[in-house]
């Protein structure tokens, strides 16, 4: 779609740090409340005699016994206020790697292997929790191929790192360079990628067209997400303590971020779908990753072909130091499948009384409702990085714009699976408000008037979204857009309910705002409009949109986005979507419906 058919935004919109406008409806004081800052316990060093133990036992292919040491020390005196013990980065880049790398879970040969990965993901999870993303240094962990950092670590320098640090000279700053692994160094995760929106992009792609994978990959990205939110939790409140900025400039998402021209590739990450394109832009991380292993190799792991340890000969156990590309993989290997699409998918029903409409859930076209939640939570990320630091990332505008992009072409199911109150609920509601106005604003009929995307109530809903229905008319329009155009009224008037109250009920001592936007909106405006005028706007819109849904409408053309979409399903989705509309708003409204 053409950037130029997108609903601008007005400049309120976006406040930069100088701006001394009205507050917007993303700054503090208008959105959610913050919620406290955890209290994270102080973080120590790992001694030398401790790294130097964690070090040999990943060396000699003993993960889960490291990552037991580690835990306990990470644990002991939690019932104190005495620091926890942490490791290094350079531990840090390992264990991320082995709580992902294949032949540690999806293809791993033993059950202890398994074990180690498991143990992996869940010392990561308490590492967060317990010592928070700044003393963790997890930012540090991330060191990848592109970095210079990362290279100088990957040399294969041989450090003498068994030389005791008697003294704190910088001469020791390198102690910690090599772990003798392959894990650690050519096969590691950041060895792989050039950046984590590769990692992101082919997370996702796991969702749609490789199940199996993607419940590993569904774990690493959890953990992840979690230090994201977490890392710009302690970031936004320590800026506010100092009135700056400068803290969440060197945010761990706002490193991921930065870079020229980066702001469209990463919303591709977001939406990766499994086509074609997507998984030539994200492919698998290791080679033949997304392949499953036979039964009979699971059930009867061959010896391994390294079985001795030798540190002064350079045998350094099990996984020894093959490269990412070797033949530890067997040759009668599976060949990697999608998703079958014989198992029957979830389904979603809409119902009036007299009608029972039924299609597939949505949510599957973008790997379910577990990988759209993650998907969710980092857009409402992107959103909080994009209002902060516009000049870091991109401005809003852009992102939505960017969005818009991604979201309108989808199909009606997976459409409305994006803007239920369960799939927005990572945004703050007049972050969410605004995304939905936007999207709305670009499908909506010429006669619907104009209408700042910062600020909305009832008078602004009643006027500018309710009664109207999607651009064209008859041949004119688009199959399943007049049913885009119903959910996003939908959203907003749920929106609306919750945030604001039902018009004319508002409570002594309710905490809910008048209106989604400015603290100087107007209430009495909002209040003075009657129910059953609002209503009325609702009903038109709904009959308004039907109508022009039986009209039917074109379908996409060769080349366009969902040219090969099943357009009778899409038909037939819109008008059962629609039919029930009017009973569901009106419910909400508290309306009686007309018999």
């Amino acid at each position: 779609m053409a950037s130029s058919s997108h609903p601008p935004l007005s400049p309120a919109t976006v406040n930069t740090p100088s701006s001394q406008a009205a507050p917007s409806p993303f700054s503090s004081s208008t959105t959610r409340q913050r919620p406290p800052t955890p209290r994270y316990r102080l973080a120590r060093e790992l001694s030398f005699e401790l790294r130097e133990q964690v070090t040999i036992y990943f060396e000699e292919g003993l993960d889960s016994q490291a990552l037991t040491l580690l835990q306990n020390l990470l644990i002991a005196g939690s019932s104190s206020s005495q620091p926890a013990f942490v490791p290094p980065p350079l531990h840090l880049s390992l264990i991320l790697t082995l709580a992902i790398h294949p032949s540690l879970n999806t293809r791993a040969k033993r059950p202890d292997l398994l074990k180690a990965s498991n143990l992996a993901i869940q010392y990561l999870h308490t590492l967060n929790r317990t010592v928070g993303p700044a003393n963790a240094r997890i930012s540090e962990g991330f060191r990848f191929s592109k970095s210079s950092a990362f290279t100088s670590r990957r040399s294969g320098s041989n450090v003498a790192r068994r030389k005791h640090p008697d003294s704190p000279t910088e001469d020791n700053a390198e102690i910690d360079n090599t772990i003798h692994t392959d894990l650690a160094q050519g096969g590691s995760l950041f060895a792989q990628v050039d950046d984590f929106w590769a990692a992101v992009g082919f997370a996702f792609n796991c969702s749609v067209a490789y199940g199996k994978r993607w419940e590993r990959w569904h774990l690493w990205l959890s953990y992840m997400l979690s230090v994201l939110e977490d890392d710009w939790a302690l970031a936004d409140a320590e800026d506010e303590e100092n009135d700056s900025y400068e803290r969440r400039k060197e945010s761990l998402l706002a490193k991921f971020a930065s870079g020229r021209e980066s702001e469209r590739r990463i919303m591709r990450a977001v939406f990766a779908d499994g086509s074609s394109s997507s998984l030539n832009e994200f492919p698998e991380i290791w080679k033949n990753e997304c392949r499953e292993r036979r039964e009979k190799e699971k059930s009867t792991p061959r010896p391994s072909k390294k079985t001795k340890i030798n540190l002064e000969e350079g045998e350094f156990g099990e996984r020894g130091f093959l490269s990412s590309s070797s033949s530890d993989e067997d040759e009668d290997d599976l060949p990697s499948s999608p998703l079958s699409p014989s198992t029957s998918p979830p389904s979603m029903t809409y119902s009036n009384s007299t009608t029972l409409t039924t299609f597939p859930d949505g949510s599957l076209a973008l790997g379910g409702t577990p990988a759209l939640a993650l998907r969710m939570r980092l857009l409402s990320l992107l959103s909080t990085l994009a209002t902060a630091l516009p000049s870091t990332f991109t401005p809003l505008s852009s992102l939505y714009s960017l969005s818009l992009d991604r979201i309108r072409p989808l199909a009606l199911p997976t459409f409305l699976s994006l803007l239920t109150p369960q799939s927005l609920s990572p945004f703050a509601p007049d972050v969410a408000s605004s995304l939905v106005q936007y999207v709305a604003r670009s499908l909506l009929e010429a006669a619907a008037p104009a209408s700042s995307l910062d600020e909305l109530d009832w008078g602004i809903f009643e006027v500018a979204y309710a009664p109207y229905a999607a651009a064209g008319e008859g041949k004119g329009g688009v199959v399943g857009e007049n049913g885009k155009v119903g959910v996003c009224v939908e959203a907003l008037l749920g929106m609306l309910v919750r945030e604001v109250g039902v018009l004319g009920e508002e409570r002594e001592g309710d905490s809910r705002r008048h209106s989604l936007g400015s603290q100087e909106s107007g209430f009495s405006r909002a209040v003075a409009v009657e129910r059953e005028k609002v209503s009325k706007a609702v009903r038109e819109g709904c009959e308004r949109r039907l109508e022009r849904a039986r009209k039917g409408g074109r379908r996409s053309r060769k080349g366009e986005a969902g040219a090969k979409r099943d357009w009778e399903e899409e038909r037939r989705v819109e008008l059962g979507y629609l039919e029930g509309a009017w009973e569901r708003m009106s419910s909400v409204l508290g309306v009686e419906e007309e018999k």
